[in-house]
Formats: structure tokens, sequence, C-alpha cells
């Protein structure tokens, strides 16, 4: 089982499904990534026994899942393994060497029709892809979110600009008004002062030639 050394892995881990290990390891046959062209496949009994297979040879091993830990313990004939569930999306299964930043990769055999990498670029452009669509789903979860408020906040702010121009069309009204009334009144002086001159000196003026004719005739006697 080849193991690789990724630092940037763990970012990846938020992506994976709940990791109920015995349900998603036993009675599936993993195919082991790796880069070499070698075939090695990985099955999970039950009982805890294991079938390693390398190449069409295989080894009896044991596995078992100790839960105080969350770990899988891979036991073969030369060497013991304990693996961490990495991630696990119902096609590939990642596991993490206790410790390190080292990762192995098993991809069940009925998905690897489909999907089989054949270099570790690959692999983690699949990962890659795996964040992109996470990320778009998150973000058109949020944009459902908040739909409803953007559009509370867009009938908010329209009531708000048709309130505002209601005030400034009653504010101008108000000064048109003002304006035309100042207007009205001022011209309606100056009509009644010319009115009222020319009553008056029609009134005015005789009275005054009689005065003036009667002072005539007084300095004359």
């Amino acid at each position: 089982m080849k193991a690789y050394l990724l630092d940037t892995f763990k970012r990846f881990k938020r992506y994976s499904d709940t990791l109920d290990v015995k349900t998603n390891l036993c009675n599936k046959t993993w195919l082991v990534f790796n880069d070499e062209g070698e075939r090695e496949v990985f099955i999970f009994n039950e009982d805890g026994t294991m079938i390693i297979s390398c190449n069409g040879l295989v080894t009896n091993s044991s596995w078992k899942y100790i839960p105080s830990n969350n770990s899988i313990v891979i036991t073969t004939p030369k060497q013991a393994y304990m693996l961490h569930p990495a991630f696990l999306n119902g096609i590939v299964f990642a596991l993490q060497l206790d410790g390190v930043e080292k990762y192995s990769f098993l991809i069940t055999e009925q998905n690897a029709q489909h999907f089989e990498p054949q270099t570790l670029t690959q692999l983690l452009d699949y990962f890659d892809t795996i964040e992109k669509q996470f990320l778009l789903e998150e973000k058109r979860k949020e944009e459902e979110r908040i739909a409803p408020l953007k559009a509370e906040q867009f009938e908010k702010e329209r009531k708000e600009k048709e309130l505002a121009l209601e005030r400034l069309h009653s504010i101008a009204q108000k000064i048109v008004y003002k304006k035309w009334r100042g207007d009205f009144l001022f011209k309606l002086y100056l009509s009644v002062s010319a009115d009222a001159f020319t009553f008056l000196s029609f009134l005015l003026i005789p009275l005054i030639l009689d005065i003036c004719s009667r002072i005539g005739s007084c300095q004359d006697h």
C-alpha cells in the first residue's frame, strides 16, 4: 500500500461524507491507488479478516477498527499500519497514516470502471473538482438564504425612495404655491393702488380746482 505525502490534503476533509467505517469498508472490493501501474486490491471482511492482493499474489491479513481514536489497524505478516479515515464520498476512501501527512487512497472497484486515475495529479484534480462543486453548492444555498432578505431590503429601499420623492414633490409644490401667491398679491396690490389713485383723483381734482377758483375770486375783491 503506497502512501503519498500531501500537506494540503487536509483541506478536503470537510467535504467528506459521514465516516461510518464498518458500513463503508465491508462487502466491497477496493483498489488501492498507485502511480506505478500495479493492481493492489483490499477486501475487508466483517469478521476482521482481510485479503490483500498485489498483481494476483494474495496475502491473508487482518483489520480492526478502533473507535477510541477513530483508526483502522491493518496487520499483514510483515507490517502493521494505523490509519485514520480522512475522506469518503462513496467513490474514494482516503486513509491517513497516523501522525504524518501521508495518505493512501482506495477506490471501489465498481466505480473504478468510470474513475481510475493514473497519476497523483489526476487524483488531486478530482478532489479539486469536488471542492469547487461543494463551494458552488454552498454559494447557491447562501444565495437562496439571503434572496428573501435582498428582496425585503430592495422593497424597503424602493418605498424609502418613493417617500423621499413624495416629500420633494410636496416641498416643490409649496414653493411654487408661495411664489404664485406672492406674485398674485403683489399684482392685486398694484391694481388696487392704481384704482384707488384714479378714484381719489376723480374726487379731489374738481375740489382742488374749486378751491383755487375761490381763492382767486377773493383776491380780486
